[in-house]
């Protein structure tokens, strides 16, 4: 989940840093599955302390093949600009994002910990299996 550095991280916190080489999810993957367990990935967990919707921009391609479900992280921190950028980004990729408790349709307006967003061409499919 992005994890911490030390006990001393806090947000904005810049005395302690390291620097990480920077890969794609779908280099990831490549890197560590086979074509055919890349193919039947259908869900994706994302959780890095508000790194969530960089993740998601730099995939398009890799997320549009594939369209799984996938669960990020509302960071807490975020303000109500960010969470409206977020949503753009879930929207143009096409997901819809739901609340995981009741799987109603979220709101930028309307914090929750987590997102659940499904392709929207497997929502109605989706709804009728958890409804």
């Amino acid at each position: 989940n992005g994890g911490l550095i030390d006990h001393s991280w806090a947000i904005g916190a810049g005395s302690n840093s390291i620097q990480v080489p920077g890969i794609t999810l779908e280099t990831l993957c490549r890197r560590y599955l086979t074509s055919e367990e890349i193919d039947q990935i259908d869900l994706i967990k994302i959780d890095t302390e508000g790194h969530d919707c960089l993740i998601l921009d730099s995939s398009r391609e890799f997320i549009d093949r594939l369209r799984p479900t996938i669960i990020i992280e509302w960071f807490s921190a975020f303000d109500q600009t960010q969470a409206d950028a977020m949503f753009e980004i879930i929207a143009s990729l096409d997901y819809v994002a739901l609340y995981p408790e009741t799987f109603q349709v979220a709101n930028a307006s309307t914090p929750s910990e987590d997102l659940l967003l499904i392709h929207q061409t497997k929502l109605k499919d989706f709804l009728k299996g958890v409804l």
